[in-house]
């Protein structure tokens, strides 16, 4: 039987969030790759941590997917839309979703039973300091 060892990310990723609002900080976003399920699809897989109020460190992940590019499912405008000065995207204008690596965004999460896994259901901009509830 071969042994295994866990990090301390890989324990925390089976938290189950209680819906509400988190602060995250991105950690990893990864380039546009092909879909699993559909190779027609290209996907970019991005890679959260929670910074509070509570539950800080439980690692979320989401997809945001070329089909669905700024509608409620997908969230890329909405996300990238939260780093932007004005809080929009312009047209003709290039945004790289990999140049928001180690900054932070908020974004209501649930637990999705379906799936066993905690998703992200609406991004909004960082407001300011995140601070740890009892």
């Amino acid at each position: 039987m071969p042994k295994l060892s866990f990090s301390n990310s890989d324990l925390l990723a089976t938290t189950q969030l209680e819906g509400g609002w988190y602060v995250l900080t991105v950690k990893e976003v990864g380039d546009w790759t092909k879909g699993k399920n559909d190779p027609e699809s290209n996907n970019i897989i991005a890679d959260f941590i929670v910074d509070g109020p509570k539950k800080i460190g439980v690692p979320v992940r989401h997809w945001f997917s070329e089909k669905n590019l700024g509608t409620s499912r997908d969230m890329l405008v909405p996300y990238l839309s939260c780093f932007t000065s004005d809080g929009k995207l312009k047209e003709g204008t290039d945004y790289d979703p990999i140049d928001t690596k180690g900054r932070k965004v908020e974004a209501y999460i649930s637990w999705n039973p379906d799936m066993k896994m905690n998703s992200i259901q609406e991004f909004r901009r960082f407001k300011g300091a995140a601070v740890a509830t009892p």
